[in-house]
């Protein structure tokens, strides 16, 4: 009986290659999606409790996904159409994906002997809909595998599905991410372990989509207004270590995306450091109001006491990083 699940989202697309199934919509990975999946995989053979059966999307890029781990564990790909993709119903073309018996040329892995079960409506889907599918596929996985740990690559919108069935969660969607769910006995319900990891991706979490994104997810047009997006990022600042906390001034900000970014307040120029809290913290305005929720936080360290009022950042950041290269090479 199932006890384990674990679900992955497939890995990058690269939406200008030719879909190698001649399917619209049905593209591969990208180098980078498949440096993904590699990513994946090397962390899915060790991980435990070890996984005993693998089920996949029929598309493409999902096949691909799982195929490392597959070939890594020695096990066969069982290819069930309710996993696939979900297009809305305002969609010109709803894509039907391959027979399993055509992939098999691609994907040598596949079970031919497993047939599959929850169809997929050719037409488009509602979002409720779509959860009836997901809930007819989640009960039909449990209900056949005798094996207590599986593993679904599938996608996106799927995989937020999925965390709704069973455990009514909303769940991180990011190209390779993982969620786990454990049943437990006593109750015949079951809990999310965790959503969303990326921790074993080197680039960390990319492309997460949810359904209030109106493009399709993973699409050249997803692609698009991402690019065209601002980004609003909540990080709150540790300053509960500073001998003396900065006065109000003016805030420049450099190498946000490194380890120990850098922060000029007013005067005084601050080291940062990316920390993990744990759980999540909700941060709510002077009037109570809902602003975000974060799980990072940056702890700030005084770099230098004085700083002249003309220096700019950009002169103070090449001392610091001019200094920590002399540090370098005196270890």
């Amino acid at each position: 009986m199932v006890s384990t699940i674990y679900v992955c989202r497939h890995g990058l697309r690269a939406n200008l290659d030719p879909p190698p199934t001649n399917i619209d919509g049905d593209v591969p990975l990208s180098a980078a999606g498949e440096e993904q999946a590699a990513e994946l995989s090397a962390h899915l053979v060790k991980i435990q409790p070890a996984i005993q059966r693998i089920y996949s999307s029929p598309f493409y890029r999902c096949l691909q996904t799982c195929s490392p781990t597959s070939k890594r564990l020695g096990l066969p790909i069982h290819v069930e159409a309710g996993l696939g993709e979900y297009y809305y119903l305002e969609r010109p073309t709803h894509p039907v994906p391959a027979q399993a018996s055509v992939l098999k040329s691609s994907f040598p892995d596949i079970d031919l002997s497993y047939s599959s079960k929850v169809p997929v409506s050719e037409d488009g889907e509602s979002r409720e809909a779509l959860r009836e599918r997901v809930q007819k596929a989640m009960d039909t996985l449990i209900g056949q595998t005798s094996e207590d740990v599986i593993l679904i690559a599938t996608h996106a919108a799927i995989k937020i599905e999925i965390g709704h069935v069973l455990a009514n969660l909303e769940v991180r969607a990011g190209t390779c991410s993982l969620d786990r769910y454990d049943l437990d006995p006593e109750t015949n319900t079951w809990a999310c372990v965790y959503s969303g990891d990326t921790s074993f991706l080197k680039n960390g979490e990319q492309m997460h989509w949810s359904f209030d994104m109106h493009a399709e997810a993973g699409s050249l047009e997803d692609e698009k207004s991402r690019s065209n997006a601002r980004v609003k990022l909540l990080v709150p600042l540790d300053m509960s270590g500073l001998p003396v906390a900065p006065k109000t001034g003016d805030l420049e900000i450099a190498d946000l995306k490194e380890e120990t970014p850098l922060f000029k307040i007013g005067r005084q120029v601050y080291e940062g450091q990316w920390s993990r809290v744990v759980g999540t913290e909700i941060y709510t305005d002077r009037q109570g109001d809902y602003i975000g929720k974060t799980r990072d936080r940056i702890t700030l360290q005084p770099v230098q006491t004085d700083v002249p009022k003309k220096t700019k950042l950009a002169d103070r950041i090449k001392e610091i990083d001019e200094q920590r290269a002399r540090d370098r090479m005196e270890l």
